[in-house]
């Protein structure tokens, strides 16, 4: 096999870090599982002795020269010299800032001098031609430098130039001719060329020269390996791997990872990174971050610039010490690495510690986003900054300006965050899901999320919300799990919603981790090992630190986790650093609700308002009003929040058709998911003369609700109350409540009896007691006292027997309204409403109590007695009841029904001025 005497591993190692930010291998189209599996490829690493044949990649030598200082002048340095260090600048890392455009200046100088190193340079140089981080972007000389090394036989050359024609970059030769170099590669014994071959020719991309191409050129590829690898070429390994991933062959990345390590073995770097990475995301391999990070230090000191973010990665994860993790990322961005650039975007905004730069962050940001190879999900970060003032004036034409660049990457991911902004911004609906669509079904997992979120709220878009959510969630995603346990719950499923909420919170979403704890907490009376651990890792620095604080703080002043014990302060406390809207509103809206709203607290929900937080725009702007400023600013305020679609900013807004239009036409292109402010929308349509407009946003608000009871009844009672109304209201309404009490919402069966009883649906007394009846077996004290209404005077016999058969269940009220309504009937059924009587009393029920002692003293049950009085009113004072405490103290006083005793009585007398009783 001849092979280029000036190929090293730096260079295909150079060749593989770029693709590792990118993974886009030499052809993107994915042949079939079959016809790979039919050909006699290399899968598995064949039984060699790799520890003595392998050749040891060499470490990565400092530069012969500071290239930085050099001004253009021919250099003085060997040939070689300058390749090898062209090479350095093109890799970075272990001591050497990686800097493509002057690797491409050097390069031009040996290819200039057409030095005896000029052919692997005119391949170098090719590389960076199409490379637009090292300059302008020119095709036809790249394709005229590599023809020429090929010419001279640079097998690596033929390698390169086969490639880049086969997927298409060097548009000015023909697909035929990358059959030709390939079998040029192939036939001087390069083994990756054939293994190439044989998949093009498989997959019929390129026409087979002859029967029996694709078998004949994967045995080809089989031998040249083989003998490379005896020969200690070892680095070809990392190709081998990468192919087998990259064609989506079964269990690909299981083959690959044994690849890989024949290479990391042997020290090479890019094998190193590959193998590194499979530990570190659990692909191919037994999830083990120890091990990753033993192989990214290794990676590192090989000259690996992508292990400087992975480093600092699993800093994150075992919270080290920051000054590291700075130090990690400081040199990854150095070096221009995208991970980097990302990961300390995200590290400086706060994302893991709760504590936010906005000025380093953008330090990061505007000069990386002068790089083409910047992630889009970094662009993304820096057009929100402009839209929410992150360390910028906010500029929401400059955001508009990113998220076209980023739209016009085109791959999956970059549509879905385009998608998104559209989405979350209001800026159209109708292009969001169409976006959003095409990145999903182009494999994109942010957009398959996105679109959860119009299944559930737009019911236009005729997805299934539970499909998807379903499919999201088997794919382990957090959030799906916790949307999927919510809807269970609202189902009324609280057993699946657990096992849910449980399930989330092991893969690392911390809202759940607080749902979860606080039932756990809720089941045992206090807190638990479980509870405690899960309060622990919601609180805890890393990923999503911000969201799961604020999910205590929640919790904790809602009384969810047992005693504060100022938990939430300190929570709080920890958040001022953040600069997070959502921190910000709740620090302002807590000092605002103590009562120490301050010039601080002020200019948090100035900041979170600017940055797009619908509530606290609001709040502004009803604070802007108390503290006596401009109308016009508070107006200002109120307006952008209701048209963000803030329900009770909407209700604010009023009925002036000319302030509500323009609210009104941005509702359109926002997506709505609380049903009360599609019922507001509703009212702002009817204003402005549109009422079939109104009818579809209340039809969409019915679609959105459906499987919930409890937001049924909440958007049955927003549609009650909506005005201007209209003849269909109630018949909705009655819809909604029905659906909900038959759910099993008490409320809603009591809300629906009371418009039954009403005139909007024309009186419906049967069905209302029927509603009043089931609220009532469900708990719904109202409902009873309802019923007992209906009952009175004993003409309502249908109402009587409701009332009797929720007494029946033991419910202390209904014992005791049904006792009193048969101890006035008459002596035939007194004796039996005194039992029920007692029996609510024995239940503890003060009013029955209180109840029995005046029957007693009045003689209702045909014998005064003093004694028995007085006995159910010690019985009701001994429950806390203020009024009994104070009767029984007078009893006391008096001798009534009880031995006198002073003493006691004014005992009693200050109990029951201490429990509100007044003297």
């Amino acid at each position: 096999m001849k092979r280029s005497h000036t190929q090293s591993a730096a260079m295909m190692i150079a060749t593989l870090i770029s693709l590792m930010a990118a993974p886009q291998t030499v052809f993107a189209e994915t042949v079939s599982a079959n016809a790979l599996m039919s050909l006699p490829l290399p899968i598995s690493p064949p039984e060699l002795n790799f520890a003595k044949i392998c050749r040891k990649a060499q470490s990565p030598a400092p530069l012969s020269f500071d290239w930085k200082t050099w001004s253009g002048e021919q250099p003085h340095q060997p040939a070689n010299e300058i390749l090898a260090d062209a090479n350095r600048l093109i890799d970075g890392g272990a001591g050497v800032v990686r800097d493509l455009p002057l690797a491409r200046r050097l390069l031009e100088v040996i290819v200039e001098e057409r030095r005896a190193t000029g052919l692997s340079a005119k391949r170098r140089l090719a590389q960076l031609l199409l490379d637009e981080r090292a300059g302008t972007v020119d095709r036809e000389r790249a394709a005229r430098l590599l023809i020429e090394a090929t010419a001279a036989q640079e097998t690596d050359a033929a390698l390169t130039l086969g490639r880049l024609i086969a997927r298409g970059e060097l548009p000015s030769l023909s697909l035929d001719d990358a059959s030709r170099y390939l079998g040029v590669a192939a036939g001087f014994g390069e083994p990756m060329a054939a293994v190439e071959l044989a998949a093009l020719y498989a997959d019929e991309t390129l026409t087979p020269p002859f029967e029996g191409a694709a078998r004949h050129f994967a045995n080809l590829a089989s031998l040249n390996l083989q003998t490379a690898l005896a020969q200690g070429d070892c680095d070809l390994a990392i190709d081998i791997g990468q192919f087998l991933i990259d064609r989506g062959y079964p269990d690909a990345e299981r083959h690959a990872v044994a690849w890989f390590t024949i290479a990391a073995n042997s020290g090479h770097r890019a094998g190193l990174e590959k193998l590194a990475k499979a530990y570190h995301t659990g692909i191919g391999v037994t999830l083990d971050r120890n091990k990753a990070g033993e192989l990214w230090e290794r990676a590192v000191a090989a000259g690996s610039v992508a292990g400087y973010a992975a480093l600092a990665d699993l800093a994150l994860i075992r919270g080290e010490d920051p000054a590291r993790i700075e130090t990690l990322l400081s040199t990854g961005v150095e070096n221009g690495d995208p991970s980097a650039v990302l990961l300390a975007a995200r590290y400086f905004r706060g994302d893991f510690t709760g504590s936010a730069d906005f000025d380093l962050m953008q330090a990061v940001l505007q000069p990386a986003a002068e790089r083409p190879e910047t992630s889009v999900f970094a662009l993304d970060i820096l057009a929100n900054s402009y839209l929410t003032g992150q360390g910028v004036a906010p500029d929401p034409a400059r955001a508009e300006a990113i998220y076209q660049r980023i739209n016009a990457y085109g791959t999956p991911d970059a549509k879905a965050l385009y998608g998104r902004y559209l989405l979350k911004w209001g800026r159209g609906l109708r292009e969001a899901e169409a976006v959003l669509r095409q990145a999903s079904d182009a494999g994109s997992d942010l957009a398959r999320a996105s679109l959860v979120d119009l299944s559930l709220c737009r019911p236009s878009s005729q997805l299934d919300p539970d499909q998807r959510l379903e499919e999201l969630a088997a794919d382990g995603n957090a959030l799906a799990i916790r949307k999927l346990a919510r809807r269970a719950l609202e189902r009324g499923d609280k057993a699946k919603a657990q096992a849910l909420f449980e399930q989330a919170a092991e893969q690392g979403d911390r809202i759940s981790m607080v749902e979860r704890a606080a039932v756990l907490i809720a089941e045992a009376g206090g807190p638990t090992k479980r509870s405690k651990l899960l309060v622990a890792q919601a609180g805890a620095a890393g990923e999503g630190v911000v969201s799961g604080r604020l999910a205590l703080i929640g919790a904790y002043r809602a009384g969810k986790l047992g005693e504060d014990l100022e938990a939430s302060a300190a929570l709080l406390d920890g958040l001022r650093a953040s600069m997070d809207p959502a921190a910000d509103f709740e620090l302002a809206r807590i000092s605002l609700q103590e009562g120490t709203f301050n010039e601080d607290a002020k200019r948090r929900l100035e900041r979170a308002a600017a940055a797009g937080h619908a509530e606290a725009m609001l709040l502004l702007a009803r604070q802007i009003t108390i503290d006596g400023g401009a109308s016009v600013e508070a107006d200002a305020w109120l307006q952008r929040a209701a048209e963000r679609g803030d329900p009770a900013a909407l209700a604010e807004l009023g009925g002036n058709p000319t302030r509500v239009a323009p609210v009104a036409k941005a509702l359109d292109e926002v997506l709505l998911c609380d049903p009360r402010a599609l019922v507001e929308k509703a009212r702002l349509q009817r204003i402005l003369g549109e009422p079939l407009n109104a009818a579809k946003a209340l039809s969409n608000a019915e679609a959105i609700v459906r499987h919930s009871p409890r937001l049924r009844l909440v958007l049955a009672e927003a549609i009650l109350s909506l005005s201007p109304g209209a003849n269909d209201d109630a018949a909705r309404a009655a819809r909604l409540l029905e659906g909900a009490a038959d759910g099993g919402s008490g409320k809603a069966a009591l809300v629906l009896a009371r418009l039954q009883e009403g005139d909007r649906l024309g009186p419906q007394r049967d069905a209302a007691i029927k509603w009043y009846s089931k609220a009532a077996l469900t708990g719904e004290q109202a409902a009873i006292a309802e019923l007992t209404r209906l009952s009175e005077g004993g003409g309502a016999k249908d109402a009587m027997d409701a009332l009797k058969r929720v007494a029946e269940t033991g419910d202390p009220s209904a014992l005791r309204s049904f006792g009193m309504l048969l101890a006035a009937r008459g002596q035939d059924k007194r004796s039996e409403g005194i039992r029920l009587l007692e029996d609510a009393a024995a239940k503890k029920d003060v009013a029955a109590m209180k109840i029995l002692a005046r029957f007693h003293a009045a003689g209702i049950d045909g014998e005064v007695s003093a004694a028995k009085s007085i006995s159910w009113t010690r019985l009701a004072a001994e429950q806390g009841d203020p009024e009994a405490m104070f009767q029984y103290a007078i009893a006391l006083d008096l001798g009534f029904g009880v031995a006198p005793d002073p003493q006691l009585a004014k005992t009693w007398h200050r109990k029951a001025l201490q429990n509100g009783y007044v003297e």
